[in-house]
């Protein structure tokens, strides 16, 4: 996948940089990094460049930012990143209403960061980049599995076609496990130990964008959730044994007879990988089908529902503790996990056996909510999960629970 406006927000050294315009442009793709010091040097910008600059350029130009952003968005120029508050402290509102008319995302970088910083990182992220695409592009069945998994042009027919071209084995089942690291410049070194363990399940292992990909085979009849997270936990402990300052975290999708089902093998790696440390934030090797009720929330293509639930189950708990500052929230969730046993409640809380009693007859009392009946306790139990679940899908719901 190729290094977009979206792709750059995520960058660590961006983590401070806010979009304040041109939202919908962060598909656009980012080929090269240009500064811009002079109004001229919109004169040599390059298609799918991204622009720094500060706001001291716009300042010695009266006038500049009447038209600069549709200028910009003429040369087909990605993004523009600019730093505020040493001559300016606000962008003017005309280049955010051009930013928003042409599509051209305008960013406001860290304070901190500087400029050399800016042009090192992203220049080494899309070097990175292209070596990746270099391989994918260089090797027919990893071409084919990028095609696979990622790819929307082809029907199935013609996937299939191309499967039996190269030779590939319909009598096996087929999975999809994703590498995350703390340190992507390990990746080629983590790819070389996979590649000389001597598993004899693993058909093709590569770099893709900022992870791993493995391709695993097997037997249709082979159980396969307690093999490959021992094979995940294999990887995890050679690599950081080699590399003391690694962190691995391994997300392990379901094995398909079917090829054209390693898109779903693939998604459900990704989704071990976000969703695995809200259910055990200590293990890093997660196999789908530990997720539990995240499985099923992974289904729903719209939140709307998911939503409508967290409102209806908890949200006034959560309401109530932060407008008088009590503790029931955190109360009713442990209830629920004890199973409505008030002794072993106060035992996990570390209070008092009555001032639990007293919490949960209050939540009934003035929240209306009665959390001696089992089915509201399932609601209220199912209902943090959604949070928990909204918490990693929306960036609107990142604070809803502290």
């Amino acid at each position: 996948m190729p290094f977009t406006v979206h792709e750059l927000l995520k960058l660590p050294l961006l983590s401070g940089a806010h979009l304040i315009a041109g939202k919908q442009g962060t598909k656009k793709l980012i080929k090269s990094i240009s500064f811009m010091e002079a109004p001229d040097s919109v004169n040599w910008v390059m298609p799918h460049d991204f622009l720094i600059t500060n706001t001291y350029l716009f300042r010695s130009n009266p006038g500049l930012e009447l038209n600069i952003i549709s200028k910009l968005a003429k040369k087909e120029v990605s993004a523009i990143g600019i730093k505020l508050h040493r001559y300016m402290n606000n962008i003017p509102e005309i280049m955010k209403w051009q930013s928003d008319e042409e599509g051209l995302p305008i960013i406001i970088l860290p304070y901190n960061v500087t400029p050399s910083q800016l042009i090192s990182t992203i220049t080494k992220t899309l070097n990175s980049h292209k070596s990746s695409q270099k391989e994918v592009l260089e090797n027919p069945h990893i071409s084919f599995i990028c095609e696979l998994l990622f790819s929307t042009n082809f029907s199935d027919t013609t996937l299939l076609r191309k499967a039996s071209t190269l030779g590939w084995n319909f009598t096996k089942s087929y999975g999809v496990i994703v590498i995350r690291l703390n340190k992507i410049n390990f990746i080629k070194q983590v790819v070389s130990i996979i590649q000389n363990s001597n598993n004899i399940y693993y058909s093709y292992v590569f770099q893709y964008e900022k992870e791993i990909i493995i391709l695993y085979e097997i037997d249709a009849s082979m159980e396969t959730q307690s093999q490959f997270t021992k094979y995940g936990k294999d990887i995890k402990a050679r690599c950081e044994k080699e590399y003391p300052d690694l962190k691995i975290l391994i997300g392990i999708g379901r094995a398909y007879n079917n090829i054209l089902d390693l898109r779903k093998s693939h998604n459900e790696a990704v989704q071990s990988l976000n969703f695995g440390p809200l259910l055990v934030q200590t293990n890093s090797v997660i196999h789908f089908d530990t997720l539990g009720i995240f499985k099923i929330l992974c289904k729903f293509e719209k939140n709307e529902e998911l939503e409508y639930f967290f409102h209806k189950s908890v949200e006034k708990i959560i309401k109530y503790d932060q407008e008088y500052n009590t503790d029931y929230y955190k109360t009713a969730v442990m209830f629920c996990k004890c199973f409505g046993n008030i002794n072993e409640t106060a035992k996990q809380l570390s209070v008092h056996y009555n001032t639990v009693k007293y919490r949960i007859n209050h939540i009934l009392k003035v929240l209306n909510i009665d959390l001696e009946n089992p089915d509201t306790r399932l609601e209220i139990y199912i209902g943090v999960k959604i949070a928990e679940y909204l918490r990693v899908v929306q960036k609107s719901f990142a604070n809803t629970i502290a």
